[in-house]
């Protein structure tokens, strides 16, 4: 827990968000608050304090790597959502038969799910960050690995779907021409995404293996303190 910042960085259970908020409001300073036989207690040595610090480091580097990609994600997403409100807009300039609008309603609720899936990849790549057990961890990856997967059907349904729209352009030569150059722009604009998303998902593994090994750096330096006596009884709410 820092003095200065919202919030906190953990291994362990979000139910004891509130105990070590009211530590926070009893203590003048950084600590490492942790749970041992039911009691609640506080580290606040500052050599030890560097020493878990430096524990984390290798993770903050892959944390680093994540932010990155999250920021080249950002236009990709800001994209895909401007070619969709122009498909949109395309509606009112020509009549279109009911298999065109079908395949836009598609194309444009597909990409919609590919954003979300995007969103879901990164908050999930943060949990891994913070995952505090193996199988939370091995959970974690596979819910990776699934919208990895789901990433790539989604691509598939929106070059299906691109290809109905296609189909019609002897019967609408010119709007129809431009709606499949738009489709064609929101397929090839979903491409990075899907590629970032698997940039993430390994990354997010690496920041998985880097946590494990914070973890238990932490717990140990933990074990040691208390051999030291250097835990003291955690504020409590009032």
């Amino acid at each position: 827990m820092r003095r200065n910042r919202n919030g906190f960085s953990m291994s362990g259970d979000l139910d004891d968000a509130n105990d070590i908020a009211a530590a926070k409001r009893g203590i003048d300073g950084d600590f490492i608050w942790f749970r041992r036989d039911g009691k609640a207690f506080v580290l606040r040595d500052p050599a030890l304090l560097a020493r878990a610090d430096k524990a984390w480091e290798g993770a903050k580097a892959h944390e680093a790597k994540m932010h990155a990609l999250e920021t080249r994600m950002q236009p990709h997403q800001r994209k895909l959502e401007t070619i969709s409100q122009r498909m949109e807009g395309m509606h009112a300039n020509f009549e279109q038969t009911p298999q065109m609008r079908e395949a836009e309603r598609s194309i444009q609720a597909i990409a919609e799910r590919q954003r979300e899936l995007a969103e879901r990849q990164r908050a999930l790549a943060q949990r891994q960050v913070r995952a505090g057990s193996d199988a939370q961890r091995q959970e974690l990856d596979q819910q990776m690995q699934r919208l990895s997967a789901q990433h790539e059907a989604l691509s598939a349904e929106i070059e299906r779907h691109s290809t109905v729209l296609q189909s019609q352009h002897e019967r609408m030569r010119g709007e129809s021409a431009r709606m499949e150059a738009v489709a064609r722009e929101m397929e090839a604009a979903s491409k990075p995404m899907e590629a970032i998303g698997k940039e993430m998902e390994a990354v997010g593994r690496q920041l998985e293996r880097q946590a494990r090994i914070a973890d238990r750096q932490v717990r140990s330096l933990i074990d040691e303190a208390v051999r030291q006596g250097l835990a003291q009884p955690a504020p409590t709410l009032r």
